[in-house]
């Protein structure tokens, strides 16, 4: 599934290079984003049931074709993960920090515009947080560690997005606003010995930013 979408995606932009005469843009973005986790990670009860919220920032890099097609690069420096709610149960969180790399297809129509492709991620940290819960609910301790050797260095998927342009007056200035779903396909988990289901990365992602 996911060669047939790169190879798509590939030959999409081939295409449009060759009957297009570019221009360039780029910008900075920031974002706000709501991660989930699909699988098991071990024995840890339910870290598929809540989602984790973070920050992240980011460049944006436009090659426009012509005022309704070109191609977007957007590097993205995020945290993805999961947590289990905690009820009755101790509590834990697994945080990744990535650098993802996603290459796009822009289409606008009218004022909004949307977009599809795929993105390659670097894994930088990998961390577990965990509370230990007594029979009452009370905390008892608070306990981080660090697991980045137990998970992939890198992690692939789509993306699907809608987006919308907001120019400032006499200026080329303008701001953008886009709202992303990601999916993961990868198996994130490295050590086949931890857990026999695979655990994937996707996301919902808000990003608000500004192109010189």
């Amino acid at each position: 599934m996911k060669k047939l979408v790169y190879f798509m995606l590939f030959i999409s932009m081939c295409f449009l290079s060759v009957h297009a005469n570019p221009q360039f843009e780029f910008g900075l973005f920031g974002s706000r984003n709501i991660t989930y986790l699909s699988g098991k990670f071990g024995d840890i009860k339910g870290i598929d049931e809540l989602p984790i919220h973070s920050f992240g920032i980011g460049g944006i890099f436009n090659l426009n074709f012509n005022e309704w097609t070109g191609i977007q690069f957007e590097p993205h420096f995020c945290s993805k993960g999961g947590q289990n709610s905690g009820y009755g149960i101790d509590k834990h969180k697994l945080s990744l920090t990535y650098l993802d790399l996603p290459v796009l297809l822009r289409f606008k129509v009218k004022k909004p515009y949307f977009q599809i492709g795929g993105y390659h991620s670097v894994l930088f940290l990998a961390k577990h947080e965990y509370k230990i819960i007594n029979e009452r609910n009370f905390e008892l301790s608070n306990r981080s560690e660090q697991l980045t050797d137990q998970f992939n260095g890198s992690d692939n998927g789509i993306i699907l997005g809608i987006g919308i342009d907001i120019p400032v007056k006499d200026t080329r200035k303008y701001f953008t606003a886009e709202l992303q779903y990601l999916k993961g396909f990868t198996d994130i988990v490295d050590d086949p010995t931890i857990s026999e289901d695979p655990l994937k990365n996707y996301s919902f992602s808000l990003k608000v930013g500004v192109m010189f």
